[in-house]
């Protein structure tokens, strides 16, 4: 892939200019945010979501890599981190609806430096 090589030199150069806190979140701190996002109203009652794919980049492997299907709001997913590389790692989401149309596709990144095993990942 294009540029892959160069991704990885500019975050880190990046990450150098700025402050970070990369301590993980509280237990408190995730159920709020879970808590939250089961509020959120959707943009257009008429459109259904059918399944939302949540997948990584691997930089390693060059390749995409599959995490998970899932059909029930409010669309989170377990996060196996020990499967992650250590250092950034980019997340996408997509959204597929009954007549297979699907959303632009989202990303996160998560910065692994931890032996935690599991992450949980949110997407409203």
């Amino acid at each position: 892939m294009l540029g892959n090589t160069n991704l990885y030199e500019t975050i880190f150069k990046r990450k150098s200019i700025r402050e970070y806190d990369l301590t993980p979140l509280d237990g408190h701190t995730l159920e709020e945010i879970m808590a939250h996002t089961s509020t959120l109203k959707p943009l257009y009652d008429d459109i259904k979501i059918e399944r939302v794919w949540f997948y990584r980049w691997d930089a390693i492997a060059e390749e995409y890599l599959d995490i998970g299907n899932v059909h029930n709001y409010p669309y989170s997913i377990n996060l196996d981190a020990t499967k992650l590389n250590f250092g950034f790692n980019q997340i996408f989401v997509r959204a597929y609806d009954v007549a297979s149309n699907y959303s632009d596709r989202q990303h996160i990144w998560i910065y692994r430096d931890t032996f935690y095993q599991y992450m949980p990942l949110v997407f409203p």
